[in-house]
């Protein structure tokens, strides 16, 4: 049995539904894993990350967190526009909504009768920025953040993220600059289950294979190993 994917309607706070992907890995249960998008939306890029992460034992959910504004966004890594168009919707995204909506979609995985109860969450780029949100609100088990350029603007909630935290960054990211990374680090110095990673020669969403633009193969793949072996320290999957 291989993974599985499927549709969901979310129901969100007030009215109408998120739309979602869930990702269920072969066993069919598993902890839980909310994986939140960037700025190009639920792309082919992030299915292959939920595919990854269920191929790992977990129960993924995305939710497309540009529903409020247009539903299916999908915006091609490679065209001459993709950042241009990719930075409108993040112009247009009420950022708080989108917290909120993606707080009811973790509570919804954790819900579901084949996620375990403890469950983390991931994002990259706008998507770190919006899961750092979900750690400070929701408390999963650990969170995984990539390059968050959002995540500086929200330090004050730095207290109420309790959970283990891996934070990935690009040594030459033009979008985050250093001294954003060091005020970051700063606040959370005084913990030892937060880590931070910077990948010399990276740019800004290094991971991501289908940008011409931004991707960085092997420190894609460095980042990828540490971010496995945490989450199989922070949320084992034999364990529920």
């Amino acid at each position: 049995m291989g993974i599985t994917s499927r549709s969901v309607l979310v129901p969100a706070h007030g009215a109408g539904a998120i739309p979602a992907l869930v990702a269920e890995p072969p066993s069919g249960t598993g902890p839980g894993m909310l994986l939140v998008h960037e700025i190009f939306g639920v792309t082919d890029y992030v299915r292959s990350r939920a595919e990854s992460l269920a191929r790992l034992g977990y129960v993924v959910i995305v939710p497309d967190l540009y529903w409020r504004l247009a539903r299916g966004v999908a915006i091609d890594e490679a065209a001459d526009d993709a950042i241009e168009r990719g930075l409108e919707y993040r112009r247009r995204l009420d950022f708080s909504m989108a917290v909120d909506d993606a707080v009811t979609s973790f509570e919804h995985l954790r819900s579901m009768p084949a996620v375990y109860r403890r469950s983390g969450v991931l994002g990259f780029c706008l998507g770190a920025g919006i899961a750092f949100g979900v750690a400070a609100h929701a408390g999963p088990a650990a969170a995984v953040l990539y390059y968050g350029s959002d995540i500086a603007a929200q330090l004050d909630r730095a207290p109420d993220v309790r959970c283990p935290v891996l934070f990935h960054w690009g040594g030459d990211d033009d979008y985050v600059p250093e001294a954003t990374r060091h005020a970051v680090a700063a606040a959370f110095a005084h913990r030892d289950d937060v880590e931070t990673h910077v990948y010399p020669g990276a740019s800004h969403a290094f991971d991501n294979a289908r940008s011409p633009v931004f991707s960085r193969p092997e420190q894609a793949a460095e980042a990828w190993a540490r971010t496995e072996e945490f989450l199989t320290r922070t949320v084992p999957v034999g364990h529920h």
